[in-house]
């Protein structure tokens, strides 16, 4: 009877490593929707499961457990950061992101540094990353831990538009417009702004309804049209700011 134990035992664990081997490999949403429950509900088989998928090399994991464990206490964000500089090299785009803005602004526990910052947007902003295009743009215009450089904040200021971003869209409409790194064009100041107001950003509505008003960019005057921008500006504000 042990003779028969032996070999039955090693079929059922070698069928178990096999079915482990084929399991399908969890989705980035499946992911991400874990790192919803680690995160906000506290769950900690949620957090143990993300824990699983991290080790296993999973970047999109790395990332949602950092998020998780830079939401718990101070103790935690070393690991926390250790997780997102591990998703970042993984290839991730927002754990780049977020990396690159947590060292710019010195968040959880890092000393604010936009020169350390600038590589980590960089990535993100190359592979496609709205939000750190704009960052990006932003640290070169300003000369924040680079050389000002406004040809390089341009070039990122276009991509953070053309990759769906309001506030780069209304800030490219101005570099257009004043000739910033570039040489001046209505049209092209004309064609983002009316870019970023239809996303219904309040500021980039705002400054349509006043180039409406006063003739700029090759707008011809409207009155009417502008006060009801306005209007809907000041709507968007207060709905933005109830939203949050």
């Amino acid at each position: 009877m042990q003779e028969r134990t032996g070999p039955a035992c090693l079929l059922l664990l070698l069928a178990a490593l096999m079915g482990s081997a084929c399991a399908p490999r969890p989705g980035s949403a499946e992911i991400e929707a874990m790192g919803v429950r680690a995160s906000q509900a506290r769950q900690p088989a949620a957090l143990a499961q993300l824990q699983a998928w991290s080790q296993a090399g999973n970047a999109v994991a790395q990332r949602e457990l950092a998020l998780a464990l830079l939401r718990e206490k101070a103790a935690r964000w070393p690991e926390g950061l250790d997780w997102l500089r591990r998703a970042a090299l993984g290839a991730d785009a927002e754990a780049a992101y977020l990396l690159g803005e947590a060292t710019r602004l010195g968040r959880h526990g890092l000393r604010p540094d936009a020169g350390a910052a600038r590589p980590w947007l960089e990535q993100a902003a190359r592979a496609g990353h709205a939000d750190a295009a704009l960052a990006l743009a932003r640290l070169w215009l300003n000369g924040d831990g680079v050389g000002a450089d406004a040809a390089a904040g341009l070039h990122w200021l276009q991509a953070a538009s053309q990759g769906g971003n309001p506030q780069a869209m209304l800030l490219l409409s101005q570099a257009y417009a004043q000739g910033r790194g570039t040489a001046p064009s209505q049209a092209l100041a004309r064609h983002w702004l009316e870019a970023a107001a239809d996303k219904h950003h309040p500021a980039a509505i705002q400054a349509y309804a006043l180039a409406l008003q006063n003739g700029e960019l090759g707008l011809a005057v409207d009155g009417q049209l502008a006060d009801e921008l306005l209007a809907e500006a000041t709507a968007e504000r207060h709905n933005r700011w109830n939203a949050r």
